[in-house]
């Protein structure tokens, strides 16, 4: 009976150090597993510096650079000791020939070069006693770009015509202008230099128009054309 159950004992201590042994490779077989797999995981570290962008020149976010600069000269810059195609004395003829008058009727009168929204262009000024015109001409080709006159102070006072209203003053400003209608303008009333006048505003085929007509006499005392080209 006694060997029976020193037998027992001495299997169970067998199995108990089989079993310990059989468990042991699988245990290192855990551990190892965990050392591979951070080792993999190295260059995807969450706390390493992510990379630069390297975003190419027609990715959405990249910047687009403006190479337009409207305050840049031209590139067909006229030769040192010219302005353009044209010279100033036929930028007067060219003012002078639009305005109707010859140089026998001007009181005074100058032309000088200068930059208009990067273009070249002469700015021609003369005067015929009563009106005061202004000009600007494209240097290149001769185009008007603006035409301006106004009344002198001297001329105003001696005046004379039939007073107009507001529609009357629209329709005097409207008969310059070939096809524009009363849809594109509007006049309203004001006074200058002491007496009541109408200022208005027409624009039409790409020119802004810009007027003051004296209420007591219906003149014109004042005229503007800008060309927006």
């Amino acid at each position: 009976m006694k060997i029976r159950i020193a037998l027992s004992l001495v299997l169970a201590l067998f199995v108990a150090v089989l079993a310990v042994g059989c468990s042991a490779p699988q245990q290192n077989a855990v551990t190892t597993t965990p050392n591979s797999t951070q080792s993999g995981a190295a260059a995807a570290d969450p706390t390493a510096t992510p990379p630069q962008n390297t975003a190419s020149s027609n990715e959405p976010f990249a910047p687009t650079v403006n190479t337009t600069d409207p305050t840049a000269a031209p590139q067909n810059t006229p030769a040192a000791g010219s302005t353009g195609n044209i010279t100033d004395a036929q930028a007067l003829e060219i003012a002078l020939s639009d305005a109707g008058l010859t140089e026998a009727d001007l009181t005074s009168q100058w032309v000088e070069p200068d930059r208009d929204d990067g273009r070249e262009v002469y700015e021609v000024n003369f005067m015929d006693g009563t009106y005061e015109y202004e000009y600007k001409i494209a240097a290149a080709d001769g185009t008007i770009w603006e035409r301006d006159f106004e009344i002198t102070r001297q001329a105003i006072n001696s005046l004379t015509g039939t007073p107009v209203d507001r529609d009357g003053a629209l329709a005097i400003a409207l008969a310059r202008i070939s096809g524009a209608t009363a849809e594109n303008g509007y006049v309203e009333q004001d006074r200058d230099d002491g007496r009541d006048c109408f200022e208005g505003t027409i624009y039409y085929n790409n020119v802004e128009y810009e007027f003051e007509i004296d209420a007591a006499t219906g003149v014109i005392t004042s005229w503007n054309e800008e060309y927006r080209y």
